[in-house]
């Protein structure tokens, strides 16, 4: 039997971005990345809301957010499980895909001198 949907996406990309460690480098930008220019504003229709209610990650997944950056995403919007989500949220905040990307090298580089 094939291995289900949610072991085929925690297998994707880069398997640093699940570690402890990348959680708590991340955790002490977030301020840096909720402040800078590129991030945005993300409106959130109703509709949008209603048909992934209660599922993060569905949202995510629709918003084509790259599945290792779900948590960074949730965490930048000051969330802490995907489950989360209900009506009474209106936007989202979405990181430029560029500057994560910068944050990740950054990580690896000092994860390569420990």
């Amino acid at each position: 039997m094939g291995a289900t949907l949610n072991a085929q996406l925690l297998n994707t990309g880069n398997k640093f971005c699940y570690t402890e460690a990348y959680h708590v480098y991340m955790e002490s930008h977030l301020r840096y990345i909720r402040n800078h220019p590129s991030t945005q504003v993300f409106p959130l229709n109703v509709a949008m809301v209603h048909s992934n209610l209660y599922n993060f990650r569905g949202l995510f997944l629709d918003l084509g957010i790259k599945f290792e950056d779900h948590w960074l995403t949730l965490r930048l919007n000051e969330f802490t499980h995907d489950s989360e989500l209900d009506d009474s949220v209106k936007s989202l905040l979405l990181p430029n895909e560029n500057l994560i990307a910068g944050l990740k090298r950054m990580f690896q580089t000092t994860q390569s001198r420990v």
